[in-house]
């Protein structure tokens, strides 16, 4: 359940001219390179996501952005971490949070 509730990004062209071997930029399809500046925004990849579009109930139920992080995927995280049964490691960029299962 955690990991399918990870962190989903949209992008736009950032506007600016990047290295083909740049760490911190993304391929991204019908975008091209982009970074960071370019992220519009993030959400739940389960919850908001249809087709890789935003999903009707995402654009209908709330304020875009407001889903990340994904409410689910915290609540989870709480009740496994109450259980002991989360543990902190690195984060990582694609993840909502610290955490694995442990």
């Amino acid at each position: 359940m955690l990991a399918e509730h990870r962190a989903f990004h949209f992008y736009q062209p950032c506007g600016h001219r990047h290295r083909p071997d740049e760490f911190a930029t993304r391929d991204v399809p019908g975008i091209g390179p982009t970074c960071a500046v370019g992220r519009v925004y993030t959400v739940c990849a389960v919850c908001c996501v249809e087709d890789g579009s935003l999903s009707a109930v995402c654009v209908r139920d709330h304020v875009v952005g407001s889903c990340h992080p994904c409410p689910r995927r915290c609540a989870a995280e709480r009740a496994l971490q109450a259980a002991g049964k989360l543990v902190p490691v690195e984060h990582i960029d694609d993840a909502f949070g610290p955490w694995k299962v442990g």
